[in-house]
Formats: structure tokens, C-alpha cells, sequence
């Protein structure tokens, strides 16, 4: 009896370990695990940063920061079938055999479901008149290169093309 109880909890912090329960979206952990599975030379990566969390979490308490963070997780499974958040504010999704143009069309995409997101505001509840409350996501995305042996290596050129892009949205402001 002892050793089924050991292999439910076990099952259960697997579980909890995986999803985070806020996002339902995988972790850290199951972002290492899912990419070993994919073919190196197929992969892309795309890093995605929500701009404005402190400042909702600030201005509207941690309920508006859930609402925001439910919100980019709803954006990005639409756009993206794996992501992962993988920080408090900071989400990969793991792609498999696109190319670079493929990687911009889905970033476009990305972009036009935030401002839709942003102009119908249904997904913000009790926030959905604040207008200061909206979503905005820095991302980046890279493709597997000849040379890559990892990837680790096609993470941080994605990281890399999403803080440039998020320097640019700031224009120096704090996050």
C-alpha cells in the first residue's frame, strides 16, 4: 500500500513539476526533456518576454499579473503548439522543422493575436477597462545553423534577437 502511495505522490509532483498551474503550460524541466527529443538540424526556438509584469503586478496587484500572464499563455498556444514558461516572465516555444520564413509568418501572426487580444480585451476580466492593462511581448526566434551542436545554441540567439527587440520597445525604460 505504502509503494502505491510513493508512485502517486510522484506522479503528482511530476505533474506539478511540469505545469505550472497558473499557465498550465510546461516548465523549465520539461522544455530539456521535450527538446532532446527533437532532431538538432530540424529545431527552432522562440524566446518570448512579457513586457509590463512588474507594472501590472504593481498597479493592479498579483490577481492582474495572473490575468496577464493566463492572458500571454492563451496568445502564444494559439500561435505556438509547444511553450513552455520557463520564468516568471519568460516563455520558449520549441518548434520543429521551420525555417526562418516560417519563424517571421508565426511571429507576425504573434503579433496581430496580441493586438487582438489588446483592441477586444475579453481575456482581461475585471481589468478589461483599465487601459493602462494590455499585453505586449518581446520575442525572438532562431533556427538550427550548420555548425550548432546544441540546442542551447539556437536558445541564446533566440534570447539574444528578443532583448534586442525588447530594448527597442522600452527605449530605455525600466522593466
Amino acid at each position: 500500500e505504502t509503494r502505491t502511495v510513493d508512485v502517486h505522490v510522484r506522479t503528482l509532483r511530476q505533474k506539478l513539476g511540469e505545469a505550472g498551474n497558473l499557465t498550465k503550460l510546461g516548465n523549465r524541466y520539461a522544455l530539456e526533456r521535450d527538446a532532446r527529443k527533437y532532431v538538432l538540424e530540424r529545431t527552432s526556438i522562440v524566446s518570448m518576454d512579457l513586457n509590463l509584469l512588474k507594472m501590472v503586478n504593481d498597479t493592479f496587484g498579483h490577481a492582474g499579473g495572473d490575468v496577464l500572464l493566463q492572458s500571454a499563455a492563451k496568445c502564444m498556444t494559439s500561435v505556438y503548439d509547444q511553450v513552455y514558461r520557463v520564468g516568471g516572465d519568460e516563455f520558449i516555444a520549441l518548434l520543429d522543422g521551420k525555417d526562418s520564413d516560417d519563424l517571421q509568418r508565426l511571429y507576425d501572426r504573434l503579433k496581430r493575436k496580441i493586438t487582438e487580444m489588446n483592441d477586444s480585451r475579453k481575456d482581461y476580466g475585471a481589468f478589461s477597462r483599465e487601459t493602462e492593462f494590455r499585453l505586449s511581448i518581446a520575442v525572438g526566434y532562431s533556427a538550427y545553423t550548420a555548425g550548432d551542436s546544441s540546442y542551447e545554441q539556437i536558445m541564446s540567439r533566440a534570447d539574444a534577437a528578443m532583448y534586442a527587440e525588447k530594448k527597442t520597445m522600452h527605449h530605455g525604460r525600466s522593466r
